[in-house]
């Protein structure tokens, strides 16, 4: 496998190999024999290229969520294990040689809503789902490495998000100079939170930071930040509603124009004498 890995650019992960019979979990110096059947895990674009390389596709859908995998694989078992360990927050998934160290692989990472190729250089992050193929005793060994914590992460990690909020706002009122303006400028209490928060998201996960927080504590700051925005609208557009809801009702009142009376004449005026 390792020699196939490197005769091509493509990415891909084969997580399990049935020979006559026997499901195994392939090494990186597990060698391939005519016949066998190998299940990869790759991208959409990539699977020409595996078929290049393994040979002619079954013709069966494995990405069905009905297919129990642990009924079909009697002594392999595939799990789900979510990274609560600190210390693995923004290391590189290569570093751990989990198939030399455990005899296991992992197939895919789900980070939040997004499905990932588990890639020797892939940075994983606090509170990904880690999909793991390996025998049962091998499988509880990983569990312990990643700690598989979910009660952990119900916990919503305040600190870096006040933190990160406090830097924010401390960018905003930083005097920014630009070549060809007199005056410098500023971000803002808007502008200097939201360039805090990208620099957190892509330099967090490699000086170790853990930035994660529950799916319901980021929905939470987020409709509490536009509602804490539309209230401030509403207050600083509020100061001179009354005023000028006044004046255009005043105003409105002159420019109406006064309908003119008009004159009738009595029916002894000379237009109405007899000639």
């Amino acid at each position: 496998l390792a020699q196939i890995a490197r005769a091509t650019q493509a990415k891909f992960i084969v997580s399990r190999i049935w020979r006559q019979g026997q499901t195994m979990v392939p090494l990186a110096s597990t060698k391939l024999y005519t016949g066998d059947n190998v299940l990869v895990v790759t991208s959409k674009e990539a699977e020409t290229a595996m078929e290049m390389l393994f040979g002619q596709e079954v013709q069966k859908d494995w990405n069905k969520s009905k297919i129990d995998w642990n009924h079909i694989d009697a002594n392999v078992e595939s799990r789900t294990l979510v990274l609560t360990r600190t210390a693995l927050n923004g290391r590189k998934l290569g570093q751990f040689h989990l198939r030399d160290a455990y005899g296991v692989n992992v197939s895919r990472i789900t980070r939040g809503d997004i499905k990932l190729l588990a890639t020797d250089n892939l940075r994983l992050q606090y509170g990904d789902h880690i999909t793991v193929v390996g025998r049962p005793d091998a499988l509880k060994h990983a569990e312990d490495f990643f700690g598989n914590s979910v009660k952990t992460l119900n916990e919503p990690n305040l600190s870096s998000i006040f933190i990160g909020m406090l830097l924010g706002l401390a960018i905003g009122v930083l005097p920014i100079s630009l070549p060809g303006m007199d005056a410098p400028i500023r971000l803002g209490t808007a502008g200097g939170p939201i360039v805090m928060g990208i620099l957190v998201g892509a330099l967090a996960p490699r000086f170790h930071v853990v930035s994660y927080t529950t799916r319901s504590a980021s929905l939470m700051l987020r409709k509490l930040g536009l509602s804490l925005y539309l209230a401030c609208l509403g207050l600083d557009a509020g100061k001179g509603f009354l005023d000028a809801a006044r004046g255009t009702a005043l105003g409105g009142s002159r420019l109406c124009p006064h309908p003119r009376p008009h004159r009738h004449r009595r029916p002894d005026s000379p237009a109405h004498q007899e000639v």
